[in-house]
This record gives C-alpha cells, structure tokens and sequence, in this order.
C-alpha cells in the first residue's frame, strides 16, 4: 500500500463517521477537531526536493512549521517521498469546508473524491519529483529547483485530469462543480516555480519544456528528424518504477 493510500484511508475514516441528511447528503459539523487555516495558507509552498545530505530534524522540522504537504530526498540510497499527515489532512478539510457553502449537495462518495484529489496532486507531485531524478541522473541533466517545480504542478494537474476522464474512477464520478472549485483553489499556486505551472498547461509545451530541462543526448536533432522524442520521455516518466520508499509523517 502506497503512503499515499495509507493517508486515504486514515482520513476516510473521519468522512464516514459524518452524518447524513435526508437525501444522503453529508453533514459538515465539526468534521475537524482543530481551527482551519484560511486555503490560501498552502499556496505559497516552498521547494519541496530536499537535496542530500538532509540536516537531522529538518523533516520534523517542515512537517511542523510549513505549509509544504509533501517532500522529496533525492537518491543516494533509494529516494523518499514524504507525505505530510497534519497539512494534507488540514489542506483537505479547509477546502472542503470553504467549498461546502459553494456546491448545493455534497455525498460522502464526492468527499472522498476530493479526499483522493487532495492527497493524489501531492502524491503525484512528489512522484514527479523522483521521475526526474532518475531521467536526470540517466541524461546528466541539471537540477533546476524552481523549473522542475513548475513542471511538477503541471504533471500533477495532468494526471488529475486524465483520472477524471475515466468514468467508473471516484474523481470520474465526483460533483462535477466540486471537482471545478477543487481544480482552481488546489493550482492556485503563488509562490515562484508553482505559480509558472500554467506555462506547461498543454500536452506540446510541457513535452517541450521537460525535453529542454532534461536534455536527452542529440535530442534537437532527433526532434529535426522527426523522432517523437516527447512522447517517448512522458512515457519513460509514466513508467519509472522502483528506487524510492514512501511513509507518512
């Protein structure tokens, strides 16, 4: 089970304990035991790849003081993704609770689609991170913190968005209006490398922009001869397996 999925399931638990109304429709009393920051308090993250050696505590010390949902530590052993259980829980329930108002009927069914929605984007977020780190140590490509942040949001969203098109999935199925409002609050991002996501919005300039940023051998003239270069990277990025661990801190 992946940390991403452990996470889930800790905060399902607390979306099913809601009562429900008449119709089946969910009923937002206190679903969290602690003030809410206000949902622009997570969109002004800073870098969330932590370049070796990590100073002792510095983990500990990001789960407590920032608003970052998510970390990555490059390989030297395997890599780490950590997912961060006090902000994304908190992310996830001052969204829920701001969009409530906004949306006329909300069933758990739709929560837990926002549930793995919010938990999902800095899943794969992370995920994107360690993709790149092994595509850039296969190329002897150059870290660029704030580039591959940009590229990181941007991956996240399109990863999002190809889950909602697959109908029987819980994002598929999810109130189309809350899905909206979750997209636009959750991506708008302020802070520099995040706020750039939009650049690399579309299918050719994020193929465009990753091919620059990782620069394969001899890739502009493979590209000049018609090689579809871009599609082959995104698909050697889907497919990047093993080299990290996962946890929830």
């Amino acid at each position: 089970m992946s940390a991403a999925d452990t996470l889930i399931n800790e905060i399902a638990k607390e979306v099913m304990s809601l009562e429900e109304g008449p119709y089946g429709e969910a009923i937002l009393t206190t679903p969290c035991r602690v003030p809410l920051p206000p949902p622009d308090a997570f969109l002004t993250p800073e870098p969330d790849v932590l370049v070796p050696p990590v100073e002792p505590g510095l983990i500990e010390r990001i789960a407590a003081e920032r608003r970052l949902n998510g970390v990555y530590v490059p390989m030297q052993s395997p890599g780490e993704i950590i997912l961060m259980r006090h902000n994304l829980r908190l992310h996830y329930w001052t969204l829920i609770c701001c969009l409530a108002p906004r949306v006329p009927y909300l069933t758990k069914a739709d929560l837990l689609a926002a549930l793995e929605l919010v938990v999902g984007n800095t899943y794969h977020h992370e995920r994107f991170h360690h993709a790149g780190d092994v595509l850039r140590r296969l190329f002897g490509s150059r870290f660029d913190p704030l580039l591959e942040e940009a590229l990181a949001v941007a991956w996240a969203r399109r990863v999002l968005t190809q889950t909602r098109g697959v109908w029987n999935s819980k994002i598929g199925r999810m109130n189309g209006l809350l899905y909206r409002l979750l997209m636009q609050e959750v991506f708008a991002y302020r802070s520099p490398g995040y706020c750039d996501w939009p650049l690399y919005a579309d299918e050719s300039r994020f193929q465009t922009a990753l091919l620059d940023y990782l620069t394969p051998p001899d890739y502009r003239m493979l590209l000049s001869n018609g090689v579809e270069l871009g599609e082959l990277v995104i698909r050697m990025l889907e497919n990047v397996s093993g080299g990290y661990v996962d946890r929830v801190m």
